[in-house]
């Protein structure tokens, strides 16, 4: 529970990103988190792709039910006894991922799945030995290893090079916005037309829609890094 900027008692749901809502609203929350649910399953057992950006690699574990949560507690808002921060190894990202592309394919045998890493840096660590920096490319290090391993194991499942077009641009590209965390418009504009030249194939002439190809790209056209 914290206070609202008005002044009022508000309860955030720790499993569901920017779910609040108010004491009085408590009884109502299991009836809202079971429709989530149904829509949630409905939408991932009928979609033909699901496009995955996986970002950080710190998390923290609910400990009464091991589960992560999807944002991070503060200690004057949850009790610290009942979480704790980790680590992920590549293992382990591996192990997880593995784990809901079955639970979605046991439902959606024939989706397809794109899977892309944020460039988005750390804004803090919980990592006392480590810079900010530093944890963040331990993060991504870490993630991208783990999409590569999943990209050669697990059929119909492919890798966005996202990050390596806002990394490696190319000469003259102004890729990060003055907060020195998001990027620029002509970058995203960039990412999604690497997207459609990667991924995508016009079903008519007039540009109405596209489909996935069904084969792993086997290279990205460009005379510098990731174009």
């Amino acid at each position: 529970m914290v206070l609202s900027r008005s002044g009022r008692a508000v309860l955030w749901d720790l499993f569901r990103q920017d779910t609040a809502f108010l004491p009085s609203e408590l009884e109502l929350h299991p009836e809202t988190w079971k429709k989530h649910l149904k829509c949630s399953c409905q939408a991932l057992s009928s979609c033909d792709v699901l496009i995955i950006t996986v970002g950080l690699n710190e998390v923290f574990k609910w400990l009464p039910t091991g589960h992560y949560l999807h944002t991070t507690p503060r200690p004057q808002w949850v009790n610290p006894a009942l979480w704790e921060p980790e680590v992920l190894s590549v293992e382990q990202n591996i192990a997880f991922l593995s784990e809901g592309i079955a639970i979605l394919r046991k439902h959606n045998p024939n989706v397809k799945i794109i899977c892309s890493l944020s460039p988005v840096p750390l804004l803090k660590t919980f990592r006392r030995d480590e810079h900010v920096v530093a944890a963040t490319a331990h993060s991504k290090a870490v993630l991208r290893v783990a999409l590569e391993q999943l990209s050669k194991t697990i059929t119909e499942f492919y890798y966005m090079p996202s990050f390596e077009t806002v990394m490696y641009p190319g000469n003259g590209v102004e890729v990060w916005e003055e907060d020195g965390r998001h990027v620029t418009r002509p970058i995203v504009a960039k990412i999604m037309s690497l997207f459609e030249r990667q991924f995508c194939h016009l079903v008519d002439s007039d540009m109405s829609g596209v489909a996935l190809s069904s084969s792993q790209p086997q290279g990205i056209d460009g005379v510098e890094g990731v174009a």
